[in-house]
């Protein structure tokens, strides 16, 4: 028997399906190659003590945050302001002052010109679901956010439907599509459309909103164009007081940027040049005052941004300069951040200069690890900035926070806050009434417990309390989560199975709302118990969430009550073929 024929037979017969094998798999991986990724913004390093305050794209969906103040709120020192739960205006406070909170898409300060503010930003223009992170940077001073824009890096199509329905006849769709073509180009669209109807006491509306990306990139080079846009429409909400309801708001804002980048903010030396316009259009007759209530505003600028940085050896190093044009009048403001993490030692500081407002910022943060178990961190910086008279006003504030961990990945925090006087603005968009305040110095404690307690028990958990109540902070202010989260993998290896179950409860006290009257508006208690469910299937996610479970009476914005117990599900599937 020729036993060498039939093992060369064998042996042709493996490799044939060997051979087969690989054609198969490189037809596969043609199939799904994975690109160069766009550019995305500088994030700055955390120096938080235990859990950072950062959020990717899925941990921002299971959050259950609707806006960015549902984010803010487990910071502590901020404060959320709203008048419903979806189609609202939502603002919010950092030591009690609302120019202490500001935000930055893809390393461009947002900032829409939106005259009716006052200069408080309305936190429902920020769409939490155009976005694959989010990080909160705590100053001794400030919040500084930083979000970065969805992108993709498969060349095979990827899809995702958002649909919820709920309450008050509260329906949400959203689309995605986003794909890499050929050697790097690349396609991305998104879309979201929202309404709510509340008959009871007004304050229903829509949303219509979008994003669109198309670029290119390529080893460590990034060209693209971006933009979003968002039209909303939110009916006059009546108000448990006799001055003024809450009025009607169809406000329009779009931005958008072209951007040429090299390199990756978080792998060492990088460089972009961006070039940006954003819009804002509102009718004249909700922005009051002398306007010609017959015309609409519509408000345009433009912006310049050279940002790099580098790192080396534990040092970091990044900054810019900026450039903008608004109302025939230019503005240059350059920025400029230092940091260093070695062994036990992290130290981080930051400086700004904004001419468009007259505001200079800056603040260093340090952060100390003993022993293992052991972490404390000081924060101390300021600000200076004019006041309606033009005065030039310094405040001062520091923080000083020791954290104890209590098990591996659980730390027990605690510590003070403290601001100099202020001149804090007023959030008009509520109450034309309401007025700027000169608040005086102000100190707070604070308590907190985030992390893992036990296998897939989790905890995130903060009590502050301010010497005294004072303009836009109450006396007391805690917020309470437990949730389970597993993907019970001893069960389903594959990972094709999660759970996610949460209850939160948040507490504050009533919040004095200056005025031109004299006597402070004051809202009330505010307690609210959520409630949240996600089950994810394979690609898909069934949530529900419950807010204001208790079905409680209470008001964040004086005499605007909020609605009773409001319930939101629907489905999240995604798609990749």
């Amino acid at each position: 028997m020729d036993t060498s024929g039939a093992a060369r037979a064998t042996l042709d017969s493996v490799s044939a399906q060997a051979a087969r094998h690989r054609d198969s798999l490189e037809a596969f991986r043609k199939g799904d190659t994975v690109r160069a990724p766009f550019a995305q913004a500088e994030s700055p390093r955390s120096l938080d003590i235990g859990v950072p305050y950062r959020w990717d794209r899925e941990a921002i969906l299971e959050s259950g945050a609707n806006t960015l103040a549902d984010l803010l709120e487990r910071v502590p020192g901020a404060l959320g302001f709203r008048v419903a739960w979806l189609v609202d205006q939502e603002t919010a406070t950092f030591l009690g002052d609302f120019r202490r909170v500001r935000v930055y898409v893809d390393g461009l300060p947002f900032a829409p010109p939106d005259l009716r503010g006052g200069g408080v930003l309305d936190l429902t223009a920020i769409q939490l679901w155009q976005y694959e992170s989010c990080t909160i940077e705590r100053g001794a001073g400030e919040l500084r956010v930083y979000l970065r824009s969805w992108r993709v890096n498969k060349t095979i199509p990827y899809t995702r439907v958002d649909v919820y329905t709920g309450d008050l006849d509260a329906n949400t769709f959203r689309g995605y599509f986003g794909q890499r073509f050929g050697p790097g180009f690349g396609l991305q669209v998104a879309g979201e459309n929202l309404s709510i109807a509340q008959s009871r006491q007004g304050g229903d509306g829509s949303r219509r909103a979008g994003m669109m990306r198309l670029g290119w990139a390529g080893g460590r080079w990034s060209i693209d164009a971006f933009q979003e846009f968002a039209s909303h429409f939110r009916r006059e909400q009546a108000r448990q007081l006799p001055q003024s309801a809450i009025p009607t708001l169809s406000p329009s804002a779009s931005m958008s940027y072209l951007r040429v980048a090299w390199g990756d903010p978080d792998e060492g030396t990088w460089g972009q040049l961006l070039a940006s316009t954003s819009a804002y259009a509102q009718d004249a007759s909700e922005i009051g005052g002398t306007i010609d209530t017959t015309r609409r505003f519509d408000a345009r600028r433009a912006q310049y941004a050279l940002l790099a940085g580098t790192a080396w050896r534990g040092i970091r190093v990044s900054g810019g300069v900026r450039a903008l044009s608004f109302r025939n009048q230019s503005f240059t403001s350059p920025q400029l951040r230092l940091g260093y993490e070695g062994g036990r030692l992290a130290v981080q500081a930051y400086a700004e200069r904004a001419t468009e407002d007259s505001t200079t910022r800056g603040d260093v943060t340090v952060r100390l690890l003993p022993r293992p178990w052991l972490a404390v961190s000081a924060s101390y910086g300021g600000s200076r900035v004019s006041d309606t008279t033009g005065r030039r006003v310094q405040s001062l504030a520091s923080r000083a926070e020791l954290g104890i961990r209590v098990r591996p990945e659980l730390w027990l925090t605690g510590g003070l806050l403290r601001r100099d006087s202020a001149w804090v603005v007023a959030p008009t968009r509520y109450d034309t009434l309401l007025s700027p305040a000169l608040t005086g110095p102000a100190q707070a404690t604070f308590v907190g417990l985030r992390g893992r307690i036990h296998d897939e028990l989790f905890a995130d958990i903060i009590g502050l309390q301010w010497d005294q109540a004072g303009a836009y902070r109450p006396r007391y202010q805690t917020r309470a989560e437990l949730y389970l989260k597993t993907r019970w993998l001893h069960r389903f290896p594959s990972g094709a199975f999660g759970l996610l179950l949460s209850i939160a409860h948040e507490y504050k006290e009533p919040v004095q709302f200056p005025n031109r009257g004299g006597t402070p508006f004051t809202s009330g208690f505010s307690r609210n118990i959520v409630t949240k469910l996600e089950i994810r299937i394979l690609n898909g996610v069934i949530s529900w969430q419950w807010r204001n479970v208790a079905g409680e009476f209470m008001d964040q914005v004086p005499g605007a009550l909020l609605p009773r117990a409001n319930s939101v599900y629907g489905v999240r599937w995604e798609f990749a073929n």
